[in-house]
């Protein structure tokens, strides 16, 4: 394969992946989005007991109150929405924060389970969503006595089912537009190195 042919197909696949590279740039730009920073909030969960627990902080959504996992971000300086889990290890003593987008979710309650046990509730007081969401009011959520806490509904464990939010597609077809440049480059190096031959001829 000669190399104009190389950079032929160089150009092609940047040609392809451009509406990929459109979505990095997208991402990229939302991390800093004032509007979205605006939304991110976080709180701290402390295990007060002698056991390890774990956790899963839960939250509302309109327009039937159903109950969801929330969408986490990895820095509170950008936004970077990261897949939800469930059961967050907190140690006896230790502190879990969580930094998240409170933007089209109301934080309401936390799922909390010991080892072998079924998840119980741990309502947090979550403010009247008059006319929107809201973060929470406080910033420190102390589990001291599990056994006083009711066990969870049916509708509540529904948020533990895997969500659109547990997805890093979007996340990966932001990395594969990475390569349309890259690709565009090569195809332009190639094409410069073909053509310096033939000015050696």
């Amino acid at each position: 394969m000669t190399l104009f042919q190389k950079s032929k197909i160089f150009k092609i696949l940047a040609f392809l992946l451009l509406p990929f590279f459109c979505l990095t740039i997208l991402v990229i730009g939302n991390t800093i989005n004032p509007m979205a920073l605006a939304f991110l909030t976080d709180f701290n969960v402390e295990n007060k007991t002698n056991e390890i627990l774990f956790i899963t902080p839960i939250g509302t959504k309109s327009p039937n109150g159903s109950w969801h996992q929330l969408p986490y971000s990895f820095s509170s300086s950008f936004y970077f929405i990261i897949p939800s889990k469930i059961d967050y290890p907190i140690e006896p003593g230790g502190l879990k924060n969580f930094i998240y987008d409170y933007d089209d979710i109301q934080f309401s309650e936390i799922l909390i389970r010991r080892t072998g046990e079924k998840s119980r509730i741990f309502s947090i007081q979550a403010p009247l969503q008059l006319d929107g969401y809201y973060p929470p009011e406080r910033k420190q959520f102390e589990i001291k006595d599990v056994n006083t806490l009711p066990f969870a509904k049916k509708e509540h464990l529904l948020a533990l089912k895997p969500t659109r939010m547990n997805s890093w597609a979007i996340e990966i077809l932001a990395l594969i537009g990475l390569l349309s440049p890259v690709f565009f480059v090569l195809g332009s190096r190639c094409k410069q190195r073909s053509e310096g031959y033939k000015g050696v001829r």
